[in-house]
């Protein structure tokens, strides 16, 4: 059976999206009731190539069959990208989910603290106008990271409101080559 191409669309959503206005990290607590809370220890990127792959785990579109839906889970997207210093030292949400220019995003809530990662986003497609809830939670370390993006898409074909799950991962490949190093 032929792939749909509202799939695809929705994974140029999720690769596309994550250009936030107001990027947060929030500290997380540790320790007992009866002592004050400890900030949790930081944990940075590595500068570097980076390649992150998305893969579809699930799917709901109103009116869509479910064998449809069933053909189009596992598909994957890899993208590459170079991570200066600086934005090692600090990510956006950009990063998790790779910004092509076609959505308008907002980040709602931007948490990177003690090896776990949570954020939220809202953005709008520039083509066709689409709004997007985007939710990012998950798990990382120096030179890797593993999250689940869900994606609530408004204007499903049949009506309602589009779910799309997608488990993304990314890691450290190596240095970055001088072109894509000038390219930040």
């Amino acid at each position: 059976m032929r792939r749909i191409s509202i799939v695809t669309i929705a994974l140029l959503l999720l690769a596309g999206c994550g250009k936030g206005s107001d990027k947060t990290e929030k500290a997380a607590g540790t320790g007992t009731s009866d002592a004050p809370a400890a900030p949790a220890t930081a944990i940075t990127f590595q500068p570097g190539k980076w390649q992150g792959t998305s893969e579809l785990v699930k799917m709901d579109v109103p009116g869509m069959p479910p064998e449809m839906a069933r053909n189009n889970l596992g598909q994957k997207t890899t993208f590459e990208h170079c991570m200066t210093p600086e934005q090692a030292s600090r990510p956006s949400s950009d990063f998790f989910t790779r910004n092509e220019g076609t959505t308008d995003c907002t980040t709602k809530n931007f948490a990177m603290t003690g090896g776990k990662l949570d954020a939220a986003m809202r953005c709008v497609d520039k083509k066709t106008k689409t709004n997007m809830e985007m939710t990012i939670k998950g798990d990382y370390r120096p030179t890797a990271y593993t999250a689940t993006m869900t994606m609530v898409t408004g204007g499903a074909p049949g009506g309602g409101n589009m779910t799309i799950v997608a488990n993304t991962s990314g890691k450290r490949i190596g240095a970055c080559d001088a072109k894509a190093a000038a390219a930040n």
